[in-house]
């Protein structure tokens, strides 16, 4: 059974006796911010000096493919839907602007104030880049959610009338006349508080009914999705979501562990609006947003990690990060073309490294064989690492850096000898997601299964179930809620079914199988190491078939070239 991500509590006298400071760090770390900003952003064209591209054609480093239009080095590491600014290049120098800042309030700031000023920060930096609208809707959502989870009279008025001034500026500002604007901003705080008092407060009195207020606050993503697949069946009317409110739908996974952690009383009754907020609010989830959103869970393991050990050496463990992230940033599409280029050379078709482009390739009548096959879902899977490791490397170091010592979100997967080791190892916070959101209630509820029929049931209902729920939602929110979308995901079910199946294979077998030697032991069993390994990950890499449909594929087509990787041809 697979284990939780747990750590012990830290007191406030513990967390100052970590709070010393160093400024050989916090020069590091700004030199390593620095050094993002002049290969990633804008900042060589603002401050005059030569562009990355420009140094790299002095050095004779020939490599044209890593640099983007603005002669930046390209980067998965990105801000979208920006307001008021030329080149996504500029959004992203004001994010690690505000991710220095952050640190740097984090690292100085008296530790009442650390917390709170990195949900400040973030809030600012929202503002920036997307609008005070979208921050103000992101900061409203989620004290609706905070004036559910923990009532207060006195406090929740004041709170109350927060959410109302917040939602003046996210749904009526800059509309209709001075006059207007000017009654709204109050009448909208005083409405606020009334309805919380009258009408919210006596209904959380009732246990049941305080329940499932709470249950629609967290899973509100989920209603609003489900209301726009309805609408667009029954007459293909749709709706705008704002996009401070589709910033906290992609917080869903997160809110969720939150919502576990009160039910379980690991979350304080009186927790503060700012330590609340510092759950949700950091500069970490500005870049890429929409990547790698359960990092790092809900509030108990992120609020017992903040300086749970020397601060320096919570810091340096992010720079470290900081620098692998780098390299994968940097080189990921250089190590693939160089790849790509090898196996063309020995007579191997890749198709470009990507499972989609074979795909079209076979509906378009091309020959593929096994081995194409194979490699093809290889690299494609090597592709994805390598950018996914990129941004999520980078996410965990800034909370690191932060003060927060949380666990990496990709670990060496490629030293995974059975499925359920891969899974932990490629997608940490988001297994721990599935685990606690899926797989332990179904467990839990199948006590008296047999043992083996309990994992298989709880594996196909995280792995399976809960992931294809989790990947339907992604989808509707970044593309629409619409039948399309959700028929898109759901097409793609054999992938949910068969990574269901194979870590409850693996874990059956591995719960049954009594370990005699270390995994990579340098010994006369090595080989046995290298060659589960490399099946394990082609096993992964081959369910992928189901998960990169085209437009004009179908799902006999994937079950062709799926059996096709297995040996077995069907054409």
């Amino acid at each position: 059974m697979p284990e939780l991500l747990t750590s012990s509590a830290v007191t406030e006298e513990q967390r100052r006796q970590n709070d010393g400071h160093s400024h050989a760090v916090v020069i590091a770390t700004l030199a390593m911010l620095c050094l993002y900003m002049y290969l990633f952003t804008s900042a060589a064209h603002f401050l005059d000096i030569p562009h990355p591209r420009e140094v790299a054609e002095f050095l004779h480093i020939d490599s044209p493919d890593i640099f983007d239009r603005g002669q930046n080095v390209d980067t998965e590491l990105s801000v979208h839907d920006l307001q008021g600014f030329g080149h996504p290049d500029d959004g992203l120098l004001v994010v690690f602007l505000v991710i220095a800042v952050g640190f740097l309030c984090a690292y100085y700031l008296p530790l009442r104030y650390k917390q709170g000023s990195l949900a400040l920060c973030s809030l600012i930096a929202v503002g920036i880049l997307y609008g005070i609208s979208a921050a103000a809707a992101l900061l409203l959502a989620h004290l609706l959610v905070y004036l559910v989870f923990h009532p207060g009279r006195k406090l929740g008025i004041w709170i109350s009338a927060l959410a109302g001034f917040a939602a003046y500026w996210a749904f009526y500002f800059d509309i209709g006349s001075t006059g207007r604007q000017v009654l709204l901003a109050l009448l909208l705080p005083l409405l606020a508080i009334a309805v919380y008092i009258y009408g919210v407060l006596p209904l959380l009195r009732y246990g049941r009914v305080a329940a499932v207020m709470r249950t629609v606050v967290i899973h509100a993503a989920v209603l609003t999705i489900c209301l726009g697949l309805v609408m667009d069946v029954l007459g293909g009317i749709g709706f705008l979501v704002p996009l401070g409110v589709l910033l906290f739908f992609f917080q869903w996974a997160r809110l969720v562990m939150y919502h576990i952690d009160y039910q379980d009383g690991l979350v304080p009754e009186n927790i503060t609006l700012d330590r609340y907020l510092a759950v949700f609010l950091s500069p970490a989830v500005l870049p890429t947003w929409y990547w790698a959103v359960t990092i790092p869970q809900g509030y108990a393991y992120i609020n017992n990690r903040f300086l749970c050990e020397d601060k320096n050496r919570i810091v340096l463990a992010g720079l470290k990060l900081m620098a692998i992230a780098l390299l994968y940033l940097v080189f990921w599409y250089w190590i693939m073309r160089h790849l790509e280029a090898m196996f063309t050379g020995l007579g191997v078709d890749v198709h470009r490294n990507s499972i989609r482009a074979m795909i079209h390739d076979y509906t378009q009548g091309h020959e593929i064989d096994t081995l194409s096959v194979l490699l093809t879902s290889l690299l494609d899977l090597v592709r994805t690492i390598l950018t996914f490791a990129g941004v999520v490397h980078f996410k965990v170091a800034v909370w690191r850096i932060c003060g927060y010592s949380i666990q990496p979100y990709i670990n060496k997967p490629w030293l995974a000898t059975n499925l359920m080791s891969f899974w932990t190892r490629y997608a940490y916070y988001y297994r721990e997601f599935l685990v606690r959101a899926f797989y332990y209630p179904v467990f839990f509820r199948f006590a008296k299964v047999h043992a083996g029929i309990r994992i298989l049931i709880a594996s196909l209902a995280a792995a399976g179930v809960g992931n294809l729920i989790t990947h339907i939602m992604k989808q509707n929110l970044q593309h629409g809620m619409h039948a399309q979308s959700f028929s898109y995901v759901l097409a793609t079910w054999p992938y949910f079914f068969l990574l269901g199946i194979g870590i409850a294979v693996s874990m059956i077998f591995m719960r049954r199988r009594k370990r005699r030697r270390k995994p990579w032991t340098f010994d006369r069993w090595i080989a046995v190491d290298i060659l589960a390994a490399y099946v394990t990950i082609q096993y992964f890499a081959l369910i992928h078939v189901f998960a990169r449909p085209t437009e004009a594929s179908t799902l006999e087509d994937m079950f062709v070239l799926f059996m096709l990787g297995l040996g077995v041809d069907l054409q």
